[in-house]
């Protein structure tokens, strides 16, 4: 049963097509694990694969000109104007970008990023953040004195779950080094070093403005139910002072006079700035209610059967992704807990399903356990996928950018679409094909009709090409130089 085991446990990662495989496997390694005939490979073995696995989807998603571009680009350019400009600046919204997201663990991949200045580096260390998110996870596992089996299946359900997946489908995402940072916390909050503690706390307050606040709600609940009432406090504060930098300091001063962040449109049925949101949902308390209820929750939540609500403290932590996920009814993939949107909470789930394994002493619902985190990769959008490379299309945009780097010595604006981006290095003054871009006196506008044509239309993109001289054409990427006032 050993070689079996072992095929049923690699194939969905080898064979470059996770879920379609999967769906053949699941039932019969659920059975083996359940007759008690399955044979869990070596964690280190697994390990290795999941790490080939994660390199490979993405790389392959990058040369097949797959991944979201729009926001591949906006963490990649963060990176190479820190180098050029001095400041996280983004020519996605033209603003600098920690405005938006108070995103300060950038500073420690800048160097890096500067080191090799090539757009391929996110893709890079996206899977390699990812895939590290498994030791932490192990040494919980290891500190809960799961077996071996027990740990493996833990492993299996995080490498296969589409919240992770789909960062590697789609690019590098601030989230990408979530899981590593927020299992490394939960493992050293509970060790003596209240070094240590504070050091991950930090690491995990850097990724995201909102993690302040999850950190927030840890505290009050180890501060009154916990053993460490004062390193709670200490963590409390912590998070307070960093939620309040990043509010009141980080974002007026990096934003400027630019507008709210876009991303609170999500909740513009209770205001449109964060005052008048949170004034909103305040007044209509039953509203609130009737969103969250109504949200996605069950999406998660459901295929564990409900387990990780049996550990108070995991609970406490993941009520504030339930309310900021439940509360973004104008974002319906937000609110129906899409894409990577709930990671965070992903990750309390699991981290809740170690936590729950020593008090699971009835067969049945310890069946239960093993069947949820067996199923779990089969649920939701965004199961990774290796792709064919598209050597033919990516070959047409190199030369379409050498073509630019020596032909626009007066450095003109390139307007282009998001999904070409991350292929046209950094000599270029890229900017989105919007109206914006597209009402500078000089400019030129770079089109691949067979890509994604945001921030415009594939009606826009031809009539584009209709209505202005093609300056310069290699296969199907198209140059052209618009005509005097020309705009979208």
């Amino acid at each position: 049963m050993a070689a079996l085991s072992w095929i049923l446990v690699f194939a969905p990662f080898l064979l470059g097509s996770f879920r379609q495989i999967y769906y053949l496997c699941a039932p019969v390694l659920f059975y083996l694990i359940w007759s008690r005939r399955f044979v869990a490979p070596s964690l280190q073995t697994f390990g290795l694969s999941v790490v080939f696995s994660f390199f490979v989807a993405s790389i392959s998603s990058y040369f097949s000109i797959a991944i979201n571009g729009f926001d591949y680009s906006i963490f990649d350019w963060m990176l190479e104007n820190q180098s050029r400009l001095g400041h996280m600046y983004s020519p996605i919204y033209r603003v600098n970008h920690l405005g938006i997201h108070a995103s300060w663990y950038f500073f420690l991949l800048w160097p890096w990023h500067a080191l090799f200045q090539s757009n391929i580096f996110l893709a890079i260390i996206g899977p390699l953040f990812l895939a590290l998110a498994m030791v932490p996870l192990f040494l919980l596992c290891r500190r809960g004195s799961l077996t071996h089996q027990e740990t493996f299946i833990v492993l299996f359900g995080y490498a296969g779950c589409s919240f992770v997946q789909i960062l590697l489908k789609e690019g590098f995402r601030i989230e990408s080094v979530l899981p590593v940072l927020f299992f490394t916390f939960l493992y050293l909050w509970d060790l003596p070093s209240l070094l240590g503690r504070l050091i991950a706390a930090l690491a995990l307050l850097s990724v995201k403005e909102d993690v302040a606040i999850y950190l927030i709600a840890f505290a009050c609940y180890e501060g009154f139910f916990g053993k460490r009432w004062q390193d709670a406090l200490w963590l409390g504060f912590l998070a307070i002072v960093f939620f309040s930098f990043n509010q009141f300091w980080a974002k007026p001063h990096f934003l400027g006079n630019a507008l709210e962040p876009e991303y609170l449109r999500f909740w513009s049925h209770y205001g449109d700035s964060l005052t008048s949101i949170l004034l909103g949902m305040f007044t209509s308390p039953r509203e609130v209610f009737s969103n969250i209820l109504t949200s996605g929750w069950w999406k998660l939540y459901l295929p564990l059967f409900g387990l990780p609500f049996l550990s108070p403290r995991h609970v406490a932590f993941s009520l504030p992704g339930i309310f900021i996920l439940g509360t973004a009814a104008s974002y319906p993939a937000m609110h129906g807990y899409g894409h990577y949107y709930p990671l965070m909470n992903f990750c309390i789930a699991l981290a809740a399903m170690v936590a729950i394994v020593p008090y699971l002493v009835h067969p049945k619902v310890k069946l239960l356990w093993i069947y949820a985190l067996v199923t779990m990769p089969l649920f939701h959008a965004g199961a990774i996928k290796w792709r064919m490379p598209n050597i033919t299309l990516y070959k047409d945009l190199k030369q379409t950018r050498q073509f630019l780097e020596q032909n626009n010595q007066d450095q003109v604006v390139v307007c282009t679409q998001t999904a070409v981006f991350p292929y046209l290095g950094y000599k270029l003054k890229l900017e989105p094909l919007d109206a914006f871009c597209q009402n500078k006196p000089k400019h030129l506008v770079l089109i691949v009709p067979s890509q994604n044509p945001y921030p415009t239309t594939h009606e826009n993109l031809f009539s584009l090409i209709q209505q202005n001289k093609i300056k310069a054409q290699f296969g199907d990427v198209i140059v052209l130089e618009p005509s005097k006032g020309m705009t979208l």
